[in-house]
């Protein structure tokens, strides 16, 4: 039996003063006593600042993991899209290291559960055998209508294999087939993962509104980033504007999910948002503020947020756009830079409110039965720091 004391414990939703943590030998919460006897307290183990359970990293692509500063800062999303491409292929090893290592990173960090963005196997190896547990997005893209059916074929494909090497390991795989972005698919592949939409996990992530041009694609058929996408070759004469954001347009088209999680939103308005709840009432809005100001050099307008706190969760992005995978620092970064979210609140989206959204019922807050993981926060000078105690 272990007991943990602290300033204040943040159980997932609320931040109690000196609260007494009483968990067995395996980590499960056995009760969380808010107003515990001094002889209680006095026999805890106490921690200086707050404790909290582990967080929940609801967007991260880790097999971007060996791209870590080899891309420029601040040039715009169009024009990191068009690197990414140059620079991804490296040595099959080097590249396994570099996701093994941000997966322990991650780990260290105080990370117990991760949403993560897969086009390959590349990270599957790591996945089996991590402390970590996660919820693979295989991301399927084409422009071009007629590598639909291959697109998805291969996607299934994946899927399996992931399947096989989960189960042969004795672990349950949690896994969906999730859209890119609105403007990498196309008609014939939107039909298919709608098909696949309501299936399985029945969660949805998509990049939303990253930049602005984005919006401009949609509503006027121009501008920078339809620009970078035609550079590669890509057919988009089948395109047609709607004369609406990307957000509308594109959910409109799809098949409703019973949970869509939409990342990002650098560039979503009060009018998207309002829009997307009389579509579907289970959204969840992912920011990962740090790789806004590493490719956009820009945060969402957190206000118009603000009403749906307990809808809103946060990612790292990936080593490519990002300088180190910790929501402790995703959190330093939305308050240095605005004051619409409490620390509560933030802590909120980065516990509970991340296990709900990819449904990892037994983490996320300190309820009875439940194996969360353990985090110490502290000051040290005009940041938060953290590190794992479970």
């Amino acid at each position: 039996m272990k007991k943990i004391t602290a300033d204040y414990i943040f159980d997932g939703f609320r931040m109690l003063p000196e609260a007494v943590l009483i968990l067995n030998d395996v980590g499960e919460v056995q009760e969380l006593v808010e107003q515990p006897e001094e002889s209680l307290r006095e026999s805890a183990q106490y921690f200086k600042g707050i404790v909290s359970p582990g967080f929940i990293n609801v967007h991260c692509h880790l097999e971007l993991s060996h791209l870590y500063k080899k891309v420029p800062e601040k040039t715009g999303l169009p024009k990191f899209i068009r690197q990414i491409p140059e620079i991804r292929e490296i040595d099959v090893e080097q590249k396994a290291e570099a996701i093994k290592n941000a997966d322990k990173d991650m780990y260290e960090n105080g990370i117990v559960a991760c949403g993560d963005i897969s086009n390959t196997a590349d990270s599957f190896e790591t996945k089996i055998h991590s402390n970590i547990q996660y919820h693979t997005f295989l991301e399927v893209f084409g422009s071009l209508p007629d590598i639909a059916d291959k697109v998805m074929e291969n996607a299934q494909k994946l899927k399996n294999e992931y399947i096989s090497l989960f189960q042969k390991n004795g672990k349950t795989p949690k896994i969906s087939i999730t859209p890119h972005a609105p403007y990498s698919i196309s008609e014939p592949l939107l039909k298919y993962l709608t098909n696949v939409c309501d299936t399985e996990e029945g969660i949805m992530s998509v990049h939303n509104q990253e930049t602005e041009s984005e919006n401009e694609m949609f509503k006027a058929g121009s501008g920078e980033l339809l620009d970078v996408l035609k550079s590669f070759g890509l057919s988009y004469d089948w395109w047609k504007p709607t004369g609406f954001n990307s957000l509308p347009s594109f959910m409109s088209r799809f098949g409703k999910c019973q949970k869509n999680i939409l990342v990002h939103n650098t560039f979503t308005t009060q009018q998207d948002i309002e829009w997307m709840y009389k579509y579907s009432p289970e959204n969840y809005w992912c920011f990962c503020p740090n790789a806004n100001l590493y490719i956009e050099d820009k945060l969402p307008d957190f206000s118009v947020f603000k009403p749906y706190a307990d809808k809103c969760v946060l990612g790292t992005d990936s080593l490519a756009s990002n300088w180190q995978l910790n929501i402790m620092d995703e959190i330093n970064t939305i308050l240095k830079n605005s004051t619409v979210f409490t620390l509560p609140e933030l802590l909120q989206m980065a516990t509970s409110n991340g296990a709900k959204a990819l449904n990892f019922y037994n983490l996320g807050s300190f309820e009875k039965g439940k194996k969360p993981g353990v985090v110490n926060i502290s000051e040290k000078g005009n940041k938060y720091v953290n590190k794992r105690i479970l």
